[in-house]
């Protein structure tokens, strides 16, 4: 059984968070979705991201081989430009299909739910229920020392 997952003919990458990275490789770029469909983390070489940058939705794979080409002097084989396509598609860093679907139960289950977990339990405010209780009764007294609410 093929696990690979279909390519769209003109892929596109969808809003992702990509930062600099040292490893023992050398350097990289790492990307992860800020949004948090996909716990996907994924560590690309600069060259590898360049490809990433054209993949906009408006050139097809022999377009990307061809405009990477031209900027780079190299011509990619499209197996490989598709091989990192698939990857993109499996960590659903394209806005394709299968993105689209995990958004839509993701968006289905928290309108669904009668109780949502706390988001930032942790980061922004106190994950142990005491604790938080004590911050926001520190808080709400700070908002009452400041007057009445207009």
């Amino acid at each position: 059984m093929d696990d690979r997952p279909p390519i769209p003919h003109r892929p596109r990458l969808r809003p992702l968070a990509a930062f600099p990275v040292d490893s023992p490789r050398g350097r990289g770029v790492c990307l992860r979705d800020p949004h948090g469909f996909s716990d996907q983390v994924l560590v690309v070489n600069p060259a590898t991201y360049l490809l990433l940058t054209l993949m906009d939705g408006n050139r097809d794979l022999g377009d990307l081989q061809a405009d990477f080409l031209r900027r780079t002097g190299v011509l990619l084989p499209r197996d490989q430009i598709r091989e990192v396509t698939q990857s993109l598609a499996r960590a659903l860093f394209l806005d394709d299909e299968a993105f689209r679907r995990r958004r839509r139960a993701v968006e289905e289950g928290f309108s669904a739910a009668v109780v949502r977990p706390p988001a930032h339990a942790g980061t922004a405010y106190p994950a142990e229920p005491a604790e938080l209780a004590r911050f926001l009764d520190r808080f709400l007294d700070g908002a009452a020392a400041d007057g009445p609410a207009p």
